[in-house]
């Protein structure tokens, strides 16, 4: 360990021995009592803090080979934070070395590098840098005999994410994770947890959506492995009534439609190869159909078409997509093409142009087609190496739309819905679960690892950047090793 001048480029006094092998990664540290003391981590064990003047060390236990930083809290403490090849992130406290809680997960891969970043309201982020090409901002709390991540540092794989205009606090996200009943609400622009939603269900959740309702309330419905749905108020928490009954299996998917009296309507499907229509405010079922799909009917959207005009797609484990009428419930046409189960579909809105409807899956390909003659609207759109999970219409600053598509090869990719262009490929280092668009032009990804919010300028402007909540903490990345206005 070497201290240099950085006016005349001479090193101060003589070289001390840090470690007994490399030195990855050092910082200072400014404690409260006045003093500057100075971290270091590498290969090999070794006391951590150090005097600068004498090279004397005055505290040990610190651990990690690849990153430190320091970062002041607002009571006056300083805490030290470094990274590893265990892919984890851990909190110390500088004045005594001791370690601040458990560690920081979310990075599939070793951590390299970590810094501190001040924001105006003075508070002091972390910054960590990783081999699986994201950065994530985590932001450090204290606790009353510990110091901990602001939420739990448990990674939890997301099973659906939708966008939830609440009544007096704008639109929130609402989350839920792999075999839980709990439904969480955040804050997707700063990452802050609002509230959690207990569901009743008795089994696990398998996806929800937001009900908006004429009188300007907006509901949650949700629904599972135990073959029910439930609605919610997001104003009051509370249930709405008893919990929608008639599917014989799991239900898989929910949409919603307007219907002809400008009331909402539920659209559900599963399991059981049905699609119910029910009506939300008073949880009467209005229709049943059977979906004539071979296999479990993984997906349902509703495409409101120029004419005004509602169309449902439905597909499945069968590999096919179906279109139907929603007024009269006809089977308009069978789309095939894909070659494995098809997981995701969406309605893909054009200014002055036809809507069309996007369909992708475990084949690994995105399809467009014409909801209106049933037939492909251009070459399938090939690029991801694994199946994909979500897809989701995201708007740009210069109101032009992208396709947004995400899966099981830890990208996203974005693509021209006219022209099937790929646009940008954006590395997330984590498998994907689901994609929903949130306040337009925001890309929300449910995770193996928690919950990712992109905010999309145009591909390839510096604006791109990533607002994330992985293992239930907050954090930031970007995907081209740059970090924006946290």
């Amino acid at each position: 360990m070497r201290l240099w001048d950085p006016t005349t480029g001479r090193q101060v006094g003589k070289a001390y021995t840090a470690h007994p092998n490399e030195v990855h990664a050092l910082t200072a540290v400014r404690l409260a009592d006045g003093r500057t003391l100075l971290a270091t981590i590498g290969n090999g064990r070794a006391k951590g803090l150090w005097d600068p003047n004498t090279g004397a060390s005055v505290g040990s236990g610190i651990s990690g080979r690849r990153a430190v930083a320091a970062i002041p809290l607002v009571d006056g403490r300083v805490l030290l934070a470094t990274g590893g090849t265990d892919n984890t992130v851990r909190l110390w406290n500088a004045a005594n070395g001791r370690s601040g809680g458990r560690p920081l997960t979310g990075h599939a891969a070793p951590v390299h590098a970590a810094a501190a970043v001040p924001l105006v309201d003075g508070r002091v982020l972390l910054a960590t840098g990783s081999a699986d090409h994201t950065v994530r901002l985590w932001a450090p709390t204290t606790g009353p005999s510990a110091i901990s991540a602001s939420e739990t540092a448990r990674a939890r794989a997301l099973q659906a994410v939708t966008a939830v205009p609440v009544p007096g606090r704008g639109t929130l996200l609402a989350t839920v994770s792999h075999d839980e009943r709990t439904v969480n609400l955040w804050e997707a622009h700063i990452g802050h947890r609002r509230a959690d939603l207990p569901t009743n269900h008795t089994e696990a959740v398998l996806t929800l959506a937001a009900v908006p309702l004429a009188d300007g309330r907006t509901l949650i419905a949700t629904a599972g492995i135990d073959r029910t749905i439930r609605l919610w108020d997001t104003a009051t928490g509370r249930s709405t009534g008893r919990p929608l009954r008639g599917h014989t299996g799991p239900v898989r998917a929910i949409t919603t439609m307007q219907g002809n009296d400008g009331h909402a309507r539920l659209v559900t499907v599963g399991d059981d190869r049905t699609m119910r229509l029910w009506h939300p405010e008073t949880g009467r079922l209005l229709d049943q159909l059977p979906t004539g799909h071979g296999d479990t009917v993984y997906t349902v959207t509703a495409i409101r078409m120029p004419n005004g005009r509602t169309l449902l797609a439905t597909a499945g484990a069968d590999q096919t997509v179906r279109l139907w009428d929603a007024s009269n419930g006809d089977l308009l046409h069978c789309l095939t093409g894909h070659t494995g189960a098809v997981h995701a579909v969406t309605a893909v809105p054009r200014p002055r142009r036809p809507t069309l409807l996007a369909t992708a899956g475990h084949d690994g390909t995105t399809h467009l087609w014409n909801p209106y003659t049933g037939r492909p609207a251009g070459r399938p759109l090939i690029g991801h190496t694994l199946p994909v999970r979500g897809i989701a219409v995201v708007r740009l600053l210069d109101e032009n739309t992208v396709l947004a598509t995400a899966g099981d090869d830890r990208t996203a990719r974005l693509w021209h819905p006219a022209t099937g262009a790929l646009l940008r490929t954006l590395p997330l280092g984590v498998k994907v679960t689901t994609l929903t668009a949130f306040d337009g032009t925001m890309l929300c990804v449910g995770s193996e690892s928690g919950l990712l919010a992109i905010e999309l300028g145009t591909p390839g402007a510096p604006s791109s950047g990533c607002i994330s909540v992985c293992s239930g903490t907050p954090a930031v990345g970007v995907p081209d090793d740059r970090v924006w206005g946290p």
